[in-house]
Protein backbone atom coordinates (compact mmCIF):
# COMPACT_ATOMS: atom_id res chain seq x y z
CA UNK A 1 0.00 0.00 0.00
CA UNK A 2 1.23 3.21 -1.08
CA UNK A 3 0.79 6.57 1.29
CA UNK A 4 -0.44 9.94 -0.27
CA UNK A 5 -1.52 12.93 1.61
CA UNK A 6 -3.99 15.88 -0.27
CA UNK A 7 -6.86 17.30 0.62
CA UNK A 8 -10.69 17.30 -0.86
CA UNK A 9 -9.85 20.81 -2.28
CA UNK A 10 -6.39 20.44 -3.65
CA UNK A 11 -6.21 16.73 -4.64
CA UNK A 12 -2.95 14.80 -4.27
CA UNK A 13 0.34 16.80 -2.66
CA UNK A 14 2.27 14.19 -1.35
CA UNK A 15 3.24 10.45 -2.10
CA UNK A 16 5.07 8.09 -0.32
CA UNK A 17 8.81 6.99 -2.07
CA UNK A 18 10.55 3.72 -1.61
CA UNK A 19 12.06 4.71 1.39
CA UNK A 20 8.96 5.78 3.25
CA UNK A 21 9.64 9.47 2.73
CA UNK A 22 6.25 11.57 2.19
CA UNK A 23 7.41 13.55 -0.63
CA UNK A 24 5.27 17.23 -1.97
CA UNK A 25 4.10 17.27 -5.65
CA UNK A 26 6.55 21.07 -5.87
CA UNK A 27 5.91 20.32 -9.57
CA UNK A 28 2.19 20.64 -8.73
CA UNK A 29 1.41 23.62 -6.19
CA UNK A 30 3.79 25.74 -4.38
CA UNK A 31 3.74 24.64 -0.64
CA UNK A 32 4.85 27.59 2.39
CA UNK A 33 5.35 26.65 5.74
CA UNK A 34 3.20 29.23 8.19
CA UNK A 35 4.32 29.58 11.47
CA UNK A 36 0.51 31.08 13.17
CA UNK A 37 2.43 31.92 16.51
CA UNK A 38 5.03 34.87 14.91
CA UNK A 39 2.90 34.66 11.47
CA UNK A 40 6.03 34.07 9.32
CA UNK A 41 5.93 32.32 6.14
CA UNK A 42 9.41 30.20 5.17
CA UNK A 43 9.89 27.18 2.94
CA UNK A 44 11.18 24.93 5.26
CA UNK A 45 10.85 24.04 8.88
CA UNK A 46 7.58 23.11 11.31
CA UNK A 47 3.83 25.28 11.06
CA UNK A 48 0.94 25.04 8.75
CA UNK A 49 0.80 23.57 5.46
CA UNK A 50 -0.12 26.77 2.94
CA UNK A 51 -0.56 25.57 -0.47
CA UNK A 52 -1.24 26.90 -4.15
CA UNK A 53 -2.02 24.80 -6.62
CA UNK A 54 -0.93 25.63 -10.12
CA UNK A 55 -3.02 23.80 -12.22
CA UNK A 56 -6.04 24.27 -10.90
CA UNK A 57 -8.51 26.28 -13.48
CA UNK A 58 -12.01 25.48 -12.68
CA UNK A 59 -11.50 26.50 -8.55
CA UNK A 60 -8.02 28.05 -8.25
CA UNK A 61 -6.95 28.23 -4.94
CA UNK A 62 -4.34 30.89 -3.84
CA UNK A 63 -2.13 30.35 0.09
CA UNK A 64 -4.79 27.99 1.33
CA UNK A 65 -4.03 27.35 4.10
CA UNK A 66 -4.61 23.36 5.14
CA UNK A 67 -4.46 23.93 9.28
CA UNK A 68 -2.42 20.72 8.64
CA UNK A 69 0.83 21.17 11.16
CA UNK A 70 3.49 19.77 9.56
CA UNK A 71 7.45 20.32 9.43
CA UNK A 72 8.98 19.93 5.87
CA UNK A 73 12.59 19.48 4.78
CA UNK A 74 14.48 20.32 1.77
CA UNK A 75 17.34 17.74 2.88
CA UNK A 76 18.70 15.21 0.20
CA UNK A 77 16.40 11.60 0.49
CA UNK A 78 18.20 8.12 -0.49
CA UNK A 79 15.78 7.49 -3.02
CA UNK A 80 16.92 10.28 -5.80
CA UNK A 81 13.80 12.12 -6.07
CA UNK A 82 14.57 16.02 -5.80
CA UNK A 83 11.59 16.81 -4.09
CA UNK A 84 11.07 17.97 -0.44
CA UNK A 85 9.61 15.64 2.13
CA UNK A 86 6.71 16.39 4.75
CA UNK A 87 5.76 14.89 7.66
CA UNK A 88 2.56 15.35 9.30
CA UNK A 89 2.23 16.32 12.94
CA UNK A 90 -1.56 16.33 13.24
CA UNK A 91 -4.20 18.38 12.45
CA UNK A 92 -4.46 22.24 13.96
CA UNK A 93 -8.01 22.69 14.05
CA UNK A 94 -9.14 19.15 15.12
CA UNK A 95 -7.34 18.70 18.58
CA UNK A 96 -9.33 18.25 21.74
CA UNK A 97 -8.78 18.78 25.38
CA UNK A 98 -8.32 15.88 27.13
CA UNK A 99 -7.70 16.79 31.23
CA UNK A 100 -4.13 18.97 30.80
CA UNK A 101 -3.51 17.43 27.04
CA UNK A 102 -4.41 17.91 23.68
CA UNK A 103 -5.67 15.07 21.50
CA UNK A 104 -5.12 14.80 17.87
CA UNK A 105 -6.39 12.52 15.49
CA UNK A 106 -2.59 11.84 13.78
CA UNK A 107 -1.05 11.76 17.12
CA UNK A 108 -3.85 8.56 18.46
CA UNK A 109 -3.44 7.26 15.01
CA UNK A 110 0.30 7.01 15.53
CA UNK A 111 -0.71 5.48 18.87
CA UNK A 112 -2.84 3.01 17.26
CA UNK A 113 -0.80 1.63 14.27
CA UNK A 114 1.76 1.38 16.90
CA UNK A 115 0.21 -2.08 17.67
CA UNK A 116 1.68 -5.33 16.46
CA UNK A 117 0.73 -6.01 13.38
CA UNK A 118 0.01 -9.25 14.47
CA UNK A 119 -3.14 -7.97 16.48
CA UNK A 120 -4.49 -6.99 12.78
CA UNK A 121 -5.92 -3.46 14.26
CA UNK A 122 -7.25 -1.26 11.14
CA UNK A 123 -10.05 0.22 12.45
CA UNK A 124 -10.87 2.39 15.72
CA UNK A 125 -12.69 5.51 16.48
CA UNK A 126 -12.79 7.83 19.64
CA UNK A 127 -14.62 10.28 21.94
CA UNK A 128 -12.38 12.93 24.05
CA UNK A 129 -13.90 13.49 27.00
CA UNK A 130 -12.90 16.11 29.47
CA UNK A 131 -11.78 13.83 31.89
CA UNK A 132 -10.59 10.60 29.99
CA UNK A 133 -9.99 9.49 26.06
CA UNK A 134 -13.02 6.94 25.00
CA UNK A 135 -11.38 4.44 22.34
CA UNK A 136 -12.84 1.45 20.41
CA UNK A 137 -11.02 -0.74 18.24
CA UNK A 138 -11.43 -3.83 16.05
CA UNK A 139 -9.63 -6.75 17.08
CA UNK A 140 -9.88 -10.33 17.11
CA UNK A 141 -10.51 -12.38 20.26
CA UNK A 142 -7.16 -13.70 21.13
CA UNK A 143 -5.36 -10.42 20.48
CA UNK A 144 -8.05 -8.50 22.28
CA UNK A 145 -6.89 -7.99 26.02
CA UNK A 146 -3.19 -7.08 24.67
CA UNK A 147 -4.46 -4.99 22.23
CA UNK A 148 -6.30 -3.55 24.56
CA UNK A 149 -3.45 -3.21 27.51
CA UNK A 150 -1.19 -1.93 25.10
CA UNK A 151 -2.70 0.73 23.64
CA UNK A 152 -4.09 1.93 26.76
CA UNK A 153 -0.50 2.07 27.99
CA UNK A 154 0.82 4.10 25.06
CA UNK A 155 -2.18 6.99 25.35
CA UNK A 156 -1.00 7.24 29.12
CA UNK A 157 2.60 7.63 28.12
CA UNK A 158 1.74 9.90 25.45
CA UNK A 159 -0.92 11.90 26.65
CA UNK A 160 -0.56 11.30 30.63
CA UNK A 161 -4.54 10.81 30.23
CA UNK A 162 -6.86 8.07 31.33
CA UNK A 163 -8.27 5.52 28.68
CA UNK A 164 -10.98 3.48 28.21
CA UNK A 165 -10.19 1.24 25.48
CA UNK A 166 -12.67 -1.56 24.35
CA UNK A 167 -11.97 -4.17 21.84
CA UNK A 168 -14.61 -5.10 19.42
CA UNK A 169 -14.68 -8.24 16.97
CA UNK A 170 -13.71 -7.08 13.39
CA UNK A 171 -16.41 -5.72 11.26
CA UNK A 172 -18.37 -3.59 14.04
CA UNK A 173 -17.05 -0.77 13.51
CA UNK A 174 -16.61 -1.17 9.34
CA UNK A 175 -18.97 -3.35 8.29
CA UNK A 176 -17.22 -5.47 5.17
CA UNK A 177 -19.59 -4.36 2.84
CA UNK A 178 -18.49 -0.65 3.24
CA UNK A 179 -15.13 -1.69 2.54
CA UNK A 180 -15.90 -3.00 -1.11
CA UNK A 181 -18.81 -1.47 -1.89
CA UNK A 182 -18.02 2.15 -1.93
CA UNK A 183 -16.41 3.24 -5.60
CA UNK A 184 -14.25 5.87 -4.13
CA UNK A 185 -11.25 6.61 -1.73
CA UNK A 186 -12.35 9.37 1.01
CA UNK A 187 -10.56 10.35 3.80
CA UNK A 188 -11.73 8.76 7.75
CA UNK A 189 -12.28 10.58 10.72
CA UNK A 190 -12.23 8.66 13.85
CA UNK A 191 -11.43 11.20 16.78
CA UNK A 192 -14.92 12.97 17.82
CA UNK A 193 -15.03 15.45 20.66
CA UNK A 194 -17.49 14.62 23.77
CA UNK A 195 -20.89 16.24 22.07
CA UNK A 196 -20.28 14.80 18.65
CA UNK A 197 -21.97 11.54 16.92
CA UNK A 198 -19.16 8.96 16.33
CA UNK A 199 -21.31 6.63 14.85
CA UNK A 200 -20.74 9.50 11.71
CA UNK A 201 -16.94 8.07 11.21
CA UNK A 202 -18.90 4.99 8.94
CA UNK A 203 -19.93 8.16 6.47
CA UNK A 204 -16.24 8.41 5.28
CA UNK A 205 -16.01 5.11 3.83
Amino acid sequence: MIEEYGSTETGSLAGECPHGRMHLWADRALFEVYDPATGRVGAEGEGQLVVTPLFREAMPLLRYNLEDNVRVSYDDCDCGWNLPTVQVLGRAAFGYRVGDATVTQHRLEELVFSLPDSHGVLFWRARAQPSALRIEIEVAEEHRGAAVAELTASVRTAFGVDSEVTGLPPGTLIPHDALTAMPDVVKPRSLFGPDEDWGKALLYY
